[in-house]
């Protein structure tokens, strides 16, 4: 029954994970190339460029994770996956009842769709992506309606 949503949040990590190694590779591609320069009379450090660089390419807080946590990246990974599993669940569950049945499918863009029935009422379920400029990482909402 579950199984999709399964299927969907590893696929999610995998999408992630590569997002991440991406911009990590980006990051020891061009980390050299920044120079320390002055910007409108404040001197602006090599670091801070490639901050700037990340922030406007990767978005907030992809800089922090290729530094310092790439290496628990799949724990990481994991842990939001079950955290976003249990919020889906949580979220149906208070809108049709203890779940009794899905007829979820995944899209060919990788979007969860489909109707679970619960004790009380059936909820159609709805993902709908962000993502690009400024955007720390490809995301998804699910909507349950």
């Amino acid at each position: 029954m579950i199984k999709t949503i399964d299927e969907f949040l590893n696929n999610w990590k995998v999408k992630a994970k590569e997002f991440y190694l991406d911009a990590e590779q980006d990051y020891k591609l061009n980390k050299d190339n920044f120079i320390t320069e002055i910007i409108n009379g404040t001197k602006i450090t090599a670091y801070e460029r490639s901050c700037q660089h990340f922030n406007n390419k990767y978005g907030k807080g992809t800089m922090q994770v290729i530094k310092y946590e790439m290496n628990k990246i799949d724990e990481i990974l994991k842990k939001e996956a079950e955290g976003k599993k249990i919020k889906l669940i949580t979220t149906v569950e208070k809108k049709s009842g203890k779940i009794i049945d899905t007829n979820l499918e995944i899209g060919i863009d990788g979007s969860l769709n489909g109707m679970i029935n619960g004790e009380t009422k059936t909820v159609k379920v709805t993902t709908v992506y962000a993502g690009g400029y400024n955007i720390q990482c490809l995301h998804y909402r699910i909507l349950v309606k």
